[in-house]
């Protein structure tokens, strides 16, 4: 699933580099500096990347591409992005929550692994927090799995004391419903079986006027509801959030030389 040495400067390895180049990428390192288990599936990162924090001070929930060596492919690295949380930007230091799986992916593989002194390289490009649109929705509805939780815990903290917000979280494995939720006053948690069907099912089954959604789940899941979104209740891109973090049976992510 579905988040190296450098000192923040532009990439430039092979075509991944040049195009990130072009897009005012840049590389900063980043070092572990403690690690716990955030539930029996997820392990948190604690990482101090000062240069980053200073240069893009990053926000929560905001979205960090980092890069791990890709062990199926020898002298290779891997994209993968995360969710950024709890941030620290006096001490530059932030946790990234990893979702261990199998089989394990590069960033899976590495987090299982990582130990305080470990380091790696994180780009920053293209993200930005999210801001509530104008005008204000009546609620907002989070369409999500267990690698969206860190991500829809930020937004919880951000807008739960003036919003009404639903969780619809697609269990894909019992262990999904140990990693905990964020609280809210109008907070409401439903599960959903992993199909296209079950939840295309439960989308049209909501009344969407005035709600915003943020559809953050596995991509060949996420994709129907989406189109129902846009053909059947004429959403635009202004008026939902859209990013599949993960696919199943795929990776996501570019690739460059190590």
């Amino acid at each position: 699933m579905n988040l190296v040495e450098g000192t923040g400067r532009a990439m430039g390895r092979g075509i991944t580099g040049a195009v990130m180049k072009l897009l005012h990428a840049q590389d900063y390192r980043c070092e572990v500096t403690r690690t716990w288990m955030h539930a029996p599936t997820m392990k948190a990162v604690r990482v101090s990347a000062p240069e980053l924090c200073a240069q893009v001070d990053p926000q929560e929930g905001e979205y960090l591409r980092c890069w791990f060596p890709d062990l199926q492919r020898g002298g290779k690295e891997a994209m993968r992005g995360y969710t950024v949380v709890d941030v620290d930007k006096q001490a530059g230091e932030f946790t990234l929550l990893f979702l261990l799986h199998e089989p394990a992916g590069p960033a899976s593989h590495w987090a299982a692994s990582a130990q305080v002194g470990t380091v790696f390289e994180a780009s920053y490009y293209g993200s930005a927090p999210f801001l509530v649109p104008e005008p204000a929705p009546r609620g907002f509805v989070f369409i999500a799995d267990a690698a969206g939780i860190p991500y829809v815990n930020a937004l919880i903290e951000q807008l739960g004391e003036d919003y009404p917000l639903k969780v619809w979280l697609v269990e894909w494995h019992a262990s999904d419903r140990d990693i905990e939720l964020g609280n809210a006053p109008r907070l409401e948690v439903e599960w959903i079986q992993p199909t296209e069907a079950a939840l295309l099912e439960h989308v049209k089954g909501f009344e969407w006027q005035g709600w915003f959604p943020h559809l953050i789940c596995e991509a060949a899941i996420l994709l129907p509801a989406r189109r129902y979104l846009q053909k059947e209740r004429g959403l635009g891109k202004k008026d939902m959030h859209v990013h599949a973090y993960w696919a199943q049976g795929k990776s996501m992510g570019k690739n460059r030389d190590a």
